[in-house]
């Protein structure tokens, strides 16, 4: 029964060979019509795993009750000096949070006002008396400066080195480091070279370490799982922004992307990766291995149209089925 029908198919195929050439024409054009509007993807890896699964709920509760801590980009920021670090991040920070249809949270774990008036309390003690005496012994310097940031300023600040020595509150060997430090920046803003001076260093006479260069900044992006990488414009957008405030590689910065949503957008963005070359690859072998079977141009163009038309068909026949 099936190769009477087939048999009778071919037939009737080839006595109405024009209509039928028009009908698959007019079906092809249909079906692409109908995938191009209707196809769409859900790139939210979390919808994989049924939410009925205990552990799941719980994960969701979880979400639920700590939303800022899910779907994160966490912009991981590294400046020349702590100082640097510390207002680039800021400033950075303020950025995102005026795009609310790019960021729906944007927050500082190591900064902000909070940190301002308490960072101090999240020392160790031995740490604190430290730096509480550095704060204290340093006040006259820092007073004046504070009162004059300028280079006038420092010079009339300078005044406090030989007193403080001459009233027994400091030796010459105590000053001969920070002093190093601030000859060397005016020797180079003197030549035209960039200079960044570490404060930290200058009051502890020691290099900040790379923890104390390295601010972080957590942003909650509004994702579209509609593309193939959800974040990309987040991610795009935090760059852009990070550029236009000069925080780049030319003034000494930093900048890198971690945490859940990058990347998952780069495991979706592996997908793209040789795309075009990969397709023209598998389209050359599959002619290939057709021509060394028929050896008939006109039966391979005749082969080759009916693939192309049988693909839309099953993917629009797909779609309508599933959706």
């Amino acid at each position: 029964m099936l190769t009477k029908l087939i048999v009778g198919l071919v037939r009737a195929s080839c006595r109405f060979a024009w209509l039928v050439i028009l009908a698959g024409i007019v079906l092809t054009g249909l079906a692409v019509e109908y995938t191009r509007n209707n196809f769409a993807i859900n790139t939210d890896s979390s919808q994989l795993i049924a939410s009925k699964l205990p552990w799941r709920q719980r994960e969701l509760a979880f979400d639920k009750a700590f939303p800022q801590r899910a779907d994160l980009i966490i912009a991981v920021l590294d400046g020349p000096t702590p100082e640097a670090a510390e207002l680039a991040a800021g400033k950075l920070a303020a950025r995102l949070r005026v795009e609310p249809k790019l960021f729906q949270v944007v927050r500082r774990p190591d900064g902000g006002p909070f940190f301002d008036r308490n960072g101090l309390l999240f020392l160790d003690k031995a740490e604190l008396e430290q730096t509480v005496e550095l704060l204290i012994r340093s006040q006259p310097f820092l007073g004046s400066l504070a009162a004059d940031p300028t280079l006038r300023g420092l010079a009339d600040t300078m005044q406090f080195i030989p007193r403080a020595i001459a009233a027994g509150q400091g030796r010459l060997e105590d000053f001969r480091r920070p002093m190093a430090l601030i000859s060397g920046g005016i020797e180079d803003a003197l030549a035209g070279r960039p200079s960044r001076l570490a404060w930290s260093e200058l009051m502890t006479g020691q290099a900040p370490t790379s923890r104390e260069l390295r601010k972080f900044i957590y942003v909650k992006p509004v994702l579209d799982f509609a593309a193939l990488e959800p974040g990309a414009a987040a991610a795009t957008a935090i760059r852009e922004a990070a550029r236009g405030l000069g925080i780049g590689p030319e003034q000494g910065f930093r900048l890198r992307l971690t945490g859940p949503v990058p990347m998952a957008d780069e495991e979706f963005g592996t997908i793209a990766e040789g795309m075009e070359i990969n397709t023209a690859l598998t389209v050359l072998a599959v002619v290939v291995i057709i021509w060394m079977a028929l050896k008939s141009g006109r039966i391979i163009l005749a082969v080759v149209l009916a693939l192309i038309a049988g693909l839309a068909m099953t993917a629009a026949l797909g779609l309508l089925m599933v959706g």
